[in-house]
């Protein structure tokens, strides 16, 4: 009901417009009025055109273009009741003052069907996340819709998105986050590579890639070249990165797992010190312990029995950056040197 009377009242008012305008309008502004009409006209024209004829484009800014239709139907009103119309576009000109008034709640409705869909926007990416239930089940399927800009005017659908962690310890909610829309309206930023139909989500909660899925069939595979350099190695060795190194199956803070672990495989000689040493370490990008060192000792016996005990401890799943495995140094400031000897072996985690 109320839609109906949104539609009467917006049909009244369209033509009520044109007759109280009319009436008003300086005979300096009708050139202007006539150039106008004829711009927007032609700018409507060739959009709906490029997006009947390239069906994966469509309108970047559907509210604006909402409102250049009801402009353009409005210019083309006033010029049909001052009698400005002439030539072969006179019967066009009529038939979209006609027309207009038709289409306007349905061109509103549209944009402002768009805009609530969006869950996501900048300057060259937009993302829009939909949820439909089945007419004869209760299955509810969700679409994450990611779109790109092409020029000023139109965007370009990719595809859908689906997640695809590129670690092995996501965050326990991802990627069931990755189809709300609440969650996307925190994203910071978004990259995407159209050739590879890959890309990233810049999230506070850290950064978590994706593939997307294009419409209907996909692209043929790009034929591989005869030989390509091998890629610059990442050597740099980090004291922070999204996602710290740890136990295998153990989520939680590795520093004090590993000052544990040193501990129990720890075998101290007769003449070692009771006491408290500081470990530095580097987990490279296979998750191997390397480059050990003291950085506060007891004494010279105490400090080999501990560099020792660090060849025993088993390998880690290493830290990862933007996807890709990367060395990280680990300080283990708190190692507890005691007696008795402990076991020698492999920690138990």
């Amino acid at each position: 009901m109320l839609f109906l009377f949104a539609f009467l009242g917006t049909v009244t008012l369209y033509y009520y417009l044109p007759a109280a305008l009319s009436q008003r309008l300086p005979a300096s502004l009708r050139r202007p009025l006539r150039a106008a009409h004829q711009a927007s006209a032609a700018l409507v024209l060739a959009a709906v055109l490029v997006t009947c004829v390239w069906w994966n484009l469509r309108i970047r800014y559907p509210a604006l273009f909402a409102l250049v239709v009801a402009g353009s139907g409005l210019a083309a009103a006033l010029r049909v009741r001052l009698a400005l119309v002439a030539g072969p576009w006179a019967r066009l000109t009529r038939f979209q003052a006609g027309l207009t008034p038709w289409l306007l709640p349905g061109v509103f409705v549209w944009g402002a069907y768009r805009a609530a869909g969006v869950a996501y926007w900048d300057a060259t990416v937009s993302v829009e996340v939909a949820t439909s239930t089945g007419w004869f089940s209760e299955a509810t399927t969700t679409w994450v819709t990611l779109s790109h800009a092409r020029g000023l005017l139109f965007d370009e659908r990719l595809g859908d998105a689906h997640a695809t962690p590129a670690y092995p310890s996501p965050p326990d909610r991802y990627p069931a986050d990755f189809y709300r829309a609440d969650w996307w309206a925190g994203v910071r930023g978004v990259s995407v590579n159209a050739d590879s139909l890959t890309g990233a989500a810049w999230h506070p909660s850290g950064s978590y890639s994706f593939r997307v899925v294009p419409p209907g069939p996909g692209p043929a595979p790009p034929v591989a070249p005869a030989a390509l350099p091998p890629p610059a190695a990442d050597e740099h060795v980090y004291t922070h990165v999204e996602h710290m190194p740890r136990v295998l199956e153990r989520p939680g803070d590795v520093v004090p797992e590993l000052s544990r672990a040193l501990a129990a495989v720890l075998v101290l000689p007769p003449t070692a010190r009771e006491g408290r040493v500081a470990v530095r370490l580097v987990v490279d990008k296979a998750g191997e312990i390397r480059h050990v060192r003291i950085v506060h000792g007891l004494n010279a016996p105490t400090d080999s029995a501990v560099l020792a005990a660090a060849a025993h401890l088993p390998r880690l799943v290493p830290g990862y950056l933007n996807g890709h495995p990367r060395n990280v140094a680990l300080t283990l400031p708190d190692v507890v040197v005691a007696k008795p000897r402990a076991w020698r072996g492999h920690a138990t985690w």
